[in-house]
């Protein structure tokens, strides 16, 4: 499960930045900067948890 949710994950982030580049390359700045929310809020929910879960782990075991 967790292979199919990363692989969402990177599919996802690669449309956005290429939706960002081409909308860019058109010259819609308004547009290109559509989906930074949605990368902010990808930050906020899964990249930034699973930092705090891999630093929690790192403090409660020292010694490894």
């Amino acid at each position: 499960m967790t292979k199919i949710f990363a692989v969402v994950q990177v599919v996802l982030i690669i449309l956005a930045v290429a939706f960002t580049t081409y909308q860019l390359f058109l010259g819609n700045f308004e547009q290109a900067l559509a989906p930074f929310p949605l990368l902010l809020l990808y930050y906020v929910f899964v990249i930034a948890p699973q930092k705090r879960r891999r630093q929690s782990e790192e403090h409660d075991n020292p010694e490894e």
